[in-house]
This record gives C-alpha cells, structure tokens and sequence, in this order.
C-alpha cells in the first residue's frame, strides 16, 4: 500500500500521524482541485480545504496532538 511508509509518524519518526495524512490524502482524491489555479479562484480547493481543516481539529482535539510520538503513549499503555 502506497500510505506505508507514513506509519509511525512519517518512516517511524514520529511527527504527524499517519492515519491523519492517509485521511487527508483520502480528503484531496474526493474533493481535491481538478485543475492547476490560483487558490482564491478555485472552489474545490475551498471545499477540500474546509473539510480538511475540520478533519485535522476533530482528529487534535479527540487525540490530543497530531503527532505519534505524542499518541502512541496516551494509546498503547
């Protein structure tokens, strides 16, 4: 799978979780730019980044933190 090397924070290095870049990739093949332009002329860039900007603060807000070497502790006691 393309995504495994995000495991663990990017490679194991413990930076922005995996499963939260996965979600935003997943975010950008659905609602992502269907052309190359100027960001405050393209609503698809508005949307997706809306829905991703909401993604990222549920995903803080429920894990504490947007990096694995700060979840893995709090989840794997």
């Amino acid at each position: 799978m393309a995504a495994t090397p995000l495991a663990g924070g990017v490679a194991r290095g413990g930076e922005v979780c995996g499963a939260l870049l996965r979600a935003m990739m997943f975010v950008g093949m659905l609602y992502g730019r269907r052309k190359l332009e100027k960001t405050s002329e393209s609503e698809d860039y508005s949307k997706c980044m809306d829905l991703a900007i909401m993604i990222y603060d549920e995903f803080n807000k429920t894990y504490g933190s947007v990096r694995c070497k700060d979840i893995h502790p709090r989840l794997f006691r």
